[in-house]
């Protein structure tokens, strides 16, 4: 009981460190840790790091970097597998670069950008729709800068069917309809921006449960 006991502190003053809740949930009271992985022990990068031309994973191959297009520009892919079906995931990224280009970057939920998101610098572009980005019409916009670049951000995602939430910094946004839901393709993708790198020096996944 006071091993138990002590892990869980650790595990708090963790979180607390990093301006993270022990479970961070936008709009639900429960959820089971799924996953946790925070990278700065002996035997793992300090971050997790995703640039032209690199591949690597962490255990279990939760994350996975997908791009290894070496051309110059190519734009780095970190995928976050095998999450439940409803889940909050908690992470600090940051993205690094010199400007937004007109698709990048993106975070997705769910295989085939079944849940899109697209960052601008002056807005938030979301569509949730089974079926290729090239044939939606993304008319939902949210204006202002919810992921800047180059600085540490502590993102939240949250889904469930018919609902998901994002939260960036403190800024919060959710959105709600009946195409929402992960499908079959458990898993979440971020792109960075041309020559840009995708850094994450924590994560923590919880599986939903009311």
């Amino acid at each position: 009981m006071k091993i138990f006991v002590l892990a869980l502190i650790v595990l708090l003053t963790s979180c607390q460190s990093h301006g993270v809740k022990a479970f961070p949930s936008l709009f639900l009271d429960k959820g089971k840790l799924y996953f946790s992985e925070e990278f700065n022990g002996d035997k793992l990068p300090k971050v997790f790091e995703a640039r032209s031309g690199s591949t690597t994973s962490t255990k279990n191959s939760i994350l996975t970097v997908v791009n290894n297009d070496k051309k110059n520009g190519a734009r780095p892919v970190i995928h976050c597998n095998k999450i439940p079906q409803e889940s909050v995931c908690n992470m600090r990224i940051k993205m690094t670069g010199g400007s937004y280009t007109p698709k990048n970057p993106w975070l997705d939920v769910g295989g085939g950008h079944r849940n899109h998101f697209r960052f601008k610098e002056d807005m938030v572009l979301f569509s949730s729709e089974d079926k290729p980005l090239e044939k939606r019409k993304i008319n939902n916009k949210r204006h202002g800068n919810m992921l800047p670049l180059n600085e540490w951000l502590n993102v939240t995602i949250e889904i469930k069917k018919g609902k998901i939430g994002l939260s960036i910094n403190g800024k919060t946004e959710v959105y709600e309809g009946a195409n929402i839901e992960t499908g079959d393709r458990l898993k979440i993708a971020m792109k960075a921006i041309p020559k840009g790198k995708l850094l994450i020096d924590l994560i923590r996944i919880w599986e939903i449960s009311e």
